[in-house]
């Protein structure tokens, strides 16, 4: 009520759009003159209104203060710990308060362990030694499985120029004929003969030949183990021209 009091009893009216005490010139002007009563007998009433300057700036001003107080009592504002206000953030709600008589046997409100003070079990530290992990590395085995392993490092080269080749069409082309080529090479050597096989064979048929002696042909057997190359060659060379084999484990011999 005091504070309605003060509201209404400072002047006539209240703007609510300007917070402002809506006062008559009148009031101004005797609020000024019992502000400063020397005047009344030296001076004006037009010049005492310029007297006190800390006064008069407060004729146009807002008094919001009074507003606030009494939307306050009028219980307008809402107040209490979980308030939410402008340019407040969120208020994290916290834990009501334990009863005084509450006891952990309580069957309508039970207690946790830890809640009613007990001790935690003992947590039992675990040191983890780091270490780096490194890759197995598989032996390569067969032709077939060298080839398998050309043929993926070729598919991961094509994805990476695939987006240079697409502008072009020769570049494909090429590329095509050569992927052609490599796979008719791993079909032929997939379905053939082994290089164990392929040196075997070799074996056989130099043993029956006469023309050599037995240390050469230790010698011939040893280039052979050595290098693949001269077993394909050697084979490749038809069964009925025996002389044109002879002459090229000859040339194989002289030049080891």
């Amino acid at each position: 009520m005091l504070v309605k009091m003060l509201r209404g009893k400072s002047g006539w009216d209240w703007n609510e759009e300007l917070k402002q005490i809506v006062v008559s010139d009148d009031v101004w002007d005797a609020y000024l003159l019992v502000r400063n009563p020397f005047i009344l007998f030296n001076c004006t009433k037009s010049q005492s209104t310029q007297i006190n300057p800390k006064i008069r700036p407060w004729r146009n001003k807002g008094f919001p203060l009074y507003q606030e107080m009494a939307d306050l009592v009028d219980g307008g504002v809402a107040t209490g710990e979980r308030v939410f206000l402008p340019g407040q953030g969120p208020v994290r709600p916290t834990s009501p308060d334990w009863p005084d008589d509450l006891v952990p046997e309580d069957d309508d409100f039970p207690l946790d362990p830890v809640l009613r003070g007990a001790a935690l079990p003992p947590v039992t530290r675990i040191w983890m030694t780091p270490f780096r992990l490194r890759p197995r590395l598989r032996p390569l085995g067969s032709a077939f499985e060298l080839s398998l392993t050309a043929r993926l490092h070729l598919r991961s080269v094509c994805d990476r120029t695939v987006t240079v080749m697409a502008a072009n069409p020769a570049m494909i082309m090429r590329l095509w004929l050569s992927l052609e080529g490599i796979a008719t090479a791993l079909a032929a050597e997939s379905s053939g003969a082994s290089e164990v096989q392929r040196k075997t064979a070799a074996i056989k048929v130099i043993s029956a030949l006469p023309d050599f002696t037995r240390q050469k042909k230790s010698r011939i057997f040893c280039l052979i183990r050595a290098d693949t190359g001269i077993t394909d060659a050697f084979m490749a060379i038809p069964d009925d021209e025996p002389e044109d084999r002879i002459h090229y484990l000859r040339t194989e011999l002289t030049s080891a």
